[in-house]
Order: C-alpha cells, then structure tokens, then sequence
C-alpha cells in the first residue's frame, strides 16, 4: 500500500486534517479550491453561513459532475459509433 499523505487545511474557517494517496500539495489545492468557491458563496449571500454555503457548493459540484457524465457518456456513444 503506498504512503499516505496526511496535510492540514482551512476551509471556511475550520481546520481539517486530510489524508490520501495523493500528494499534500495536491490535497491543499482541492482544499483552497473549495474554501475559495465557498467565500464566493458567502460573497454573494452575506446571510449563509459557512454550513449553508458548503450545502449550496455540494448541490453545484453534484450539478457539475452531472454534467460531466453526460458529456462523457455522449463521446463514448459517438467514439462507438465510429468504430462501426
């Protein structure tokens, strides 16, 4: 099993300790990412509070990921029919 990395962050003020196979630069950037689309929240919608905010970017990322699969899903069928 290979070394798991282990690194601290802040995410909307809050520390956490994350623990991967990934590297702990790899691990603060998704980190930052997050905090930083959470602020943005807060930015929009000064009443959220961090807890509300992460609900909210939970919802948008599922939303991206949703669409992503389509998209994937759409050049498998196209990368297949080519092959006929």
């Amino acid at each position: 099993m290979a070394d798991r990395k282990s690194v601290t962050v802040v995410i909307a003020g809050q520390d956490y300790v994350l623990k991967g196979d990934n590297s702990g630069n790899y691990l603060m950037s998704l980190a930052n990412d997050i905090d930083t689309r959470i602020r943005e929240i807060k930015i929009q919608n000064p009443n959220y509070t961090s807890s509300k905010a992460a609900t909210l970017l939970a919802i948008q990322l599922q939303d991206e990921i949703n669409h992503i699969r389509e998209d994937y899903d759409k050049l498998i069928g196209e990368l297949n029919r080519l092959r006929l």
